[in-house]
Formats: C-alpha cells, structure tokens, sequence
C-alpha cells in the first residue's frame, strides 16, 4: 500500500470503531477508590483516593455529582490529557464499588513487560529496580524466563540517544517504537557489577498471560500501559536474536544536555504508578509517549504539536510509528538511520560479545 495513504486509512480505522468523535481522550482510566470531597475557602473539590495511595482531581460533572458517594469505595472512568499529566482526570462515569468477596481473580500480567521502578535518585544517579538484565542463564529464551536487576543509572554518561522503530507484520502499518541511549563505561551496572552499553525504554500494551496485543484491541480500552527499561544487550537480543526482527536506529539531533535530560525525564516518567491506565493504539501509545518525553526537553519553537484540532483530532503524524520518523526528520531532530541492524548483524554492529554455549 502507498505509504501516504496510511493516515486516511487509519483516520478510517478510528472512524468505523467509534475512535474518532470529537473530544477524544488521549489516556483512559478505570479506577477504583475512595471519593474525598475537599472543602476550601477557594472552593470544594473531589478528590479520588485509591488504595495504592495515588490521588486524582476529578473534573468533568457536576459537584452534586459526586457529593452522594462521598467518602464511598467507588469505581471511576475518565481521561487524562497526556502521559505526563495524570494528576486531573475527567470524568465520564462513577458508581459506587462495594467489596465483591467472590470477584473473579484475573491472570496475572506477562513477566517480561514488568515496569521499571526508581528506587532513590541523587541526580545524575538513579537506583532503579525492575530493570531487564536479559535471559535466565540455562533456562529457555522466552518470555516467562527474563532477569530483572537493581542497577544504577549514570545519565552524565550518555554518548547518542537513538529513536528506533522496529516494523511487524503488517509492515505497511504496523511497528513499535522504543528509545535507546548508548552509554559510556558505568552509565548503567547492576547490583553486581555487571555493565551494559546502553539502556532502552519501550512502552507497551501491558497484557495479562491469556492476551495477545492487535492494532484493535488497543482501541477499545484493553491493555495497560507498561514503561520497560533495560539493557540494550537484553533488547537486541530478544529482538534480533531470538525473535529474528529488525531494528533501525535514527540518531536524536539533540545537545548532550538535552539527551542526558531525556534520559531523566524517561526514567521519572516510566517509574510512574500507571495501574488503571489503558494503552490506546493511536493516543496512548508505544510512539506519542516518547513525543511527549522529547517535548519535555525541547524549547518551545521546536516541540511536536501533538494534536491537528486541539482536544478533538489527534495529530497521527505524531503517534504513529512508520511516519513519525519522516517527521523527525523533516523538523530536524533527528538523522539519516543507521543500516539496518537484524539477526546477522547486531553483535558486530554494538560490539557484544558472542553469547554463552548453551
């Protein structure tokens, strides 16, 4: 298919499932809390509580709306604007909860897409827990078998931060985004010494065991959203690798300031709680969320405008992955990509060494 018939053809997608009215929401919630009404000389205002010890401002209805259910376990659906301001959520729907002692127990979520969590930050030191550190030595290379490590991230010791698209079938349509720092010497070591060359951020459809990820399903309210970071040697090899995809890296055009920021703001941004949050196929997504993570370190004339009609159409030329980086590209804040890196080439292309005999 003709490249530039890809956003009519998504524009089309979102239409015929309903995605594409006005006032679409770009992060969807479900949650479950308690409802505080918060009384001021300024004003009141409700507040959600939830059990995990977050707290939303919710927006969106009528005060008498919620004053009824006031200090009541309830069960809230809204939207907050983007990935990196999740504090006031809109409301659409809210109901009263109460405790179902017979409640279904849900699989559990897939290992392998465990978020990372920061531990303590000392910047430019971070103590980061969950990272993925690779395969269980002497066990299979599939999803159930990764290693997840305590480490310490340096981001004074960035050397090139990457933006990388890495095509599935369809490949006319469909691909994942991620970004990749290469680092020097002590940029990234686990709790036991060991060093990697670079560190990824990948943001994904968080699935449970019985689930599998579709360009559909993520349209219609039914993964989490799971921040991954790890080791580049992990990622390469799972992809490359054992996976047989390939991967192509596009140079950021940014200061060593800006890309070293970038690095922060990722790691703060991925050890957010994101439970009751959904991934979304075209607003919420492996791809515009590393937009607004680009935004955070860009001066105002250079940040990507995230919406065509603000609050109503998305702007796809920046959420989808097989265009964005044309974009990139066209704004200048980013390169030519580097060849192509596959199965047969990325360990000469990173400088690994050969794996271990299994």
């Amino acid at each position: 298919m003709n490249r530039r018939l890809v956003p009519f053809v998504l524009m089309m997608l979102m239409l015929c499932l309903g995605q594409g009215q006005p006032g679409l929401a770009q992060v969807n919630y479900r949650l479950t809390g308690m409802l505080e009404i918060v009384r001021h000389s300024s004003g009141t205002y409700p507040i959600l509580r939830t059990g995990d010890g977050r707290l939303f401002n919710l927006t969106g209805m009528p005060l008498a709306k919620f004053t009824p259910l006031e200090g009541q376990n309830v069960v809230v659906e809204g939207s907050a604007r983007q990935g990196d301001q999740l504090t006031d959520l809109k409301v659409t729907s809210i109901a009263a909860a109460p405790i179902d002692p017979k409640a279904v127990v849900l699989p559990p979520m897939k290992p392998h897409q465990t978020p990372v969590k920061l531990v303590s930050q000392r910047p430019p030191l971070y103590q980061l827990a969950n990272v993925r550190w690779g395969y269980i030595p002497g066990q299979p290379r599939n999803n159930d078998n990764f290693r997840f490590v305590k480490a310490t991230l340096d981001t004074s010791k960035v050397e090139q931060a990457y933006f990388v698209i890495k095509p599935f079938p369809p490949e006319w349509i469909a691909a994942h985004s991620l970004m990749y720092w290469s680092l020097k010497p002590g940029g990234l070591v686990s709790e036991t010494g060991e060093q990697a060359s670079g560190i990824f951020l990948s943001i994904e459809a968080y699935q449970r065991k019985d689930q599998s990820y579709s360009l559909i399903g993520g349209l219609k309210n039914t993964f989490g959203s799971a921040w991954i970071m790890g080791a580049w040697e992990d990622y390469t090899t799972q992809s490359c690798e054992v996976q047989n995809e390939k991967l192509f890296l596009y140079p950021l055009k940014l200061t060593q300031t800006q890309m070293s920021t970038l690095l922060a703001e990722a790691v703060l941004q991925a050890s957010v709680d994101r439970t009751g949050e959904f991934y979304h196929t075209i607003t919420n997504n492996c791809t515009n969320n590393l937009i607004i993570l680009m935004n955070r370190v860009l001066p105002a004339e250079r940040r990507i405008n995230l919406w065509t009609i603000p609050s109503m159409v998305y702007n796809l030329r920046a959420t989808m992955p097989i265009i964005v980086p044309k974009m990139l590209m066209k704004k200048g804040l980013v390169g030519e990509p580097l060849p192509e890196v596959n199965a047969r080439n990325f360990r000469q292309t990173f400088g690994f060494a050969a794996p271990p005999s299994r």
